[in-house]
């Protein structure tokens, strides 16, 4: 029988549970793992802190969901929603994430509701468009809801432009009473897709997006509205929103499509995420020697510094 692997968690978001979350779960479906913070055999770190930095003898698998670019020296494995194509690399989009972490999501994906069914969730939007948003930087948004605005009234239920009288407290509950609703990304990368776009999609309305422009590759592009400002016009997703709305018969042919053209869930034990975590635990020990990557930083530092120093470096280094 195989010893333990064990593994850590540090630099993740607020309320981050070492020993219940994803990656710790999809891990046990196959492996025996113990939690072990001193030295763990495997480290899994994010963006939120800089704690990893004393790991320098584990195997280091990077996550994030954040839009930042990968420091490809930190870490032996990768595991983000950028769009890299070697071995030590996984893309994992957000929106999977948030499936994973929602069990009444993960068997929703696998549900299958009848014409008789999506017609009465149909018929319950009784309003039309929304918007949940506090984050005022992402200028296309800001531009697409006031345009948007001028041809309807678009409810907001966030802090962003809120005409609501207060903002929501449950996103989910609010949205369901609509039948589109602007999904944007704060920022645009191909490949970075969060849940902003899963929320409306699984309570069978129509997600307007914008952000990830392969968006196509992974969701079904008629359960969406795309919006491209290269390809296309707030006009002609306006249009498009009044077309579904005022045909029935068009709007449940479209919602009982499939959303996903592959199988977002993780957890599926056939799935490549679990695949790849197979590979990390069974090369864990071919891990870099950190130490390596940080010695010619050191260098550099030291020459640098003992060449504008000069004697009194020199000094300094026979006194050490």
């Amino acid at each position: 029988m195989k010893s333990p692997i064990s593994i850590y968690f540090v630099d993740f978001w607020p309320g981050f549970q070492p020993d219940d979350n994803f990656l710790y779960k999809a891990l046990k479906q196959k492996h025996s793992i113990i939690l072990n913070e001193e030295k763990p055999d495997i480290l899994f770190f994010s963006v939120f802190g800089k704690k990893h930095l004393k790991y320098l003898r584990s195997c280091r698998v990077f996550f994030s969901g954040e839009n930042r670019p990968l420091n490809e020296e930190s870490f032996d494995y990768s595991i983000s929603w950028h769009l890299k194509t070697k071995n030590n690399h996984y893309h994992l989009p957000m929106f999977k994430v948030h499936i994973a972490e929602r069990d009444y999501l993960r068997k929703r994906i696998y549900t299958s509701l009848d014409k008789s069914s999506l017609r009465d969730i149909w018929r319950s939007k009784t309003k039309f468009c929304c918007m949940v948003v506090s984050n005022p930087k992402c200028i296309v948004r800001n531009n697409f809801y006031k345009e948007l605005s001028q041809f309807e009234n678009i409810d907001s239920g966030g802090r962003l432009y809120n005409n609501i009288g207060g903002e929501v407290r449950d996103k989910e509950t609010f949205i369901k009473d609509y039948k589109f609703v602007i999904s944007f990304e704060n920022s645009d990368a191909s490949g970075y897709t969060t849940e902003k776009i899963i929320e409306p999609l699984m309570d069978y309305s129509f997600p307007v997006y914008w952000g990830n422009r392969l968006i196509t590759s992974e969701i079904n592009e008629n359960k969406i509205l795309h919006y491209d400002e290269k390809r296309n016009s707030i006009s002609d997703i306006y249009a498009m929103m009044k077309k579904i709305e005022g045909d029935e018969d068009f709007a449940l042919e479209l919602l009982a499509e499939k959303p996903f053209l592959k199988n977002p869930d993780i957890f599926a034990i056939e799935s490549d995420f679990i695949l790849f975590l197979d590979k990390i635990v069974e090369n864990h020990h071919k891990k870099k020697n950190l130490l390596k990557v940080i010695e010619p930083h050191f260098k550099f530092l030291a020459h640098h510094i003992q060449k504008h120093a000069g004697k009194g470096f020199k000094k300094f280094s026979r006194l050490r």
